[in-house]
């Protein structure tokens, strides 16, 4: 437990030495070794770090490449992790697995050339790995090379209409590059087959808020909230939806069930803006009073918010 708070509190170098203690206690304990790779890659150690790590590929809980990504991707900055990666191809040069995963931690951390050459290097050494095409191109695509992106991915998707995966990477691609009713058809499409899809309802209610078709748009935020799948995100869009129409008491409904998730602390600050734009606020400040209180870490950040929406309002 004073690991754990240390390490959620930042305290690297601490966390390190109490990770240390459980190591003497338990040497084998697989929880602490995840703890000692990541702290290690924490405190800038990353040659250490991946020989944690590659003792952990083969160990008798052994796990993946892709794994260690995602750790890395959760717990570590891009200057801590990316090392740590790059150290565990070189001892593996020719594990397509390896550089799979060091390609996808790149696109993470925004490296989009670097993640370019691994997906490249991926299929080198493995033509046919699963996912490996469709990572080439949203690594192209992140250097704004659409064409070439839409090359690769196009023909695939074409090709495999019942691969979900492949169809939603397509439609995502299609709108980042600005083809957005290509996007739509796609989309469309897919909920054909998959109705009840979150990511094709989010993408689509999305699309067409962005065109400002907001009946489309709440028609598909509403169907992805009665899914189940991400209320919180569609509560939020629904209560935008409802805002932008001037249907104040209908946004602010929408905006109190986003009960967590990203936009949790932007549905806050849309309560406070709706009370204000309703003329009311006493109530808004009431509103703020008690969120700080239950959530004093973003009670800075909330009540800054009010006072720029206050001064928005001239007082």
């Amino acid at each position: 437990e004073a690991l754990v708070l240390a390490y959620q509190a930042g305290n690297n170098q601490q966390a390190w030495q109490l990770d240390q203690r459980w190591l003497k206690l338990s040497p084998n304990d697989s929880v602490a070794r995840q703890f000692q790779a990541i702290l290690a890659a924490r405190l800038g150690r990353s040659a250490d770090a991946a020989g944690y790590f590659e003792l952990m590929l083969h160990g008798p809980k052994a796990i993946s490449y892709l794994s260690i990504s995602e750790l890395l991707r959760q717990e570590a900055s891009a200057e801590q992790g990316l090392p740590v990666m790059q150290q565990l191809v070189e001892a593996a040069p020719q594990s397509a697995d390896a550089h799979y995963a060091y390609a996808e931690l790149a696109l993470h951390y925004q490296r989009a050339a670097l993640a370019e050459s691994e997906a490249r290097r991926t299929l080198q050494l493995k033509p046919k790995r699963e996912g490996a095409q469709v990572l080439l191109a949203r690594a192209l695509a992140a250097q704004g090379k659409f064409d070439a992106a839409l090359a690769i991915i196009r023909p695939r998707a074409v090709a495999a209409p019942d691969n979900i995966g492949l169809q939603l990477a397509y439609a995502a691609l299609l709108a980042q590059a600005g083809h957005d009713a290509d996007a739509l058809d796609v989309f469309r499409r897919i909920l054909k087959r998959h109705p009840l899809d979150s990511q094709a309802l989010y993408s689509l209610g999305l699309l067409e808020l962005s065109a400002r078709h907001y009946d489309a748009a709440q028609k598909y935020f509403l169907r992805l909230y009665n899914t189940g799948q991400e209320s919180s995100t569609a509560a939020y869009f629904l209560g935008n939806i409802s805002e932008l129409q001037h249907q104040l008491p209908a946004a602010l409904d929408w905006y109190r069930r986003v009960t967590d998730g990203t936009r949790w602390l932007s549905a806050q600050i849309a309560i406070v803006r709706v009370l204000l734009a309703s003329d009311l606020p006493d109530a808004a400040q009431q509103f703020v009073d008690a969120v700080a209180a239950n959530r004093p870490e973003i009670a800075g950040q909330l009540r800054a918010a009010e006072a720029q929406l206050v001064a928005d309002r001239g007082d």
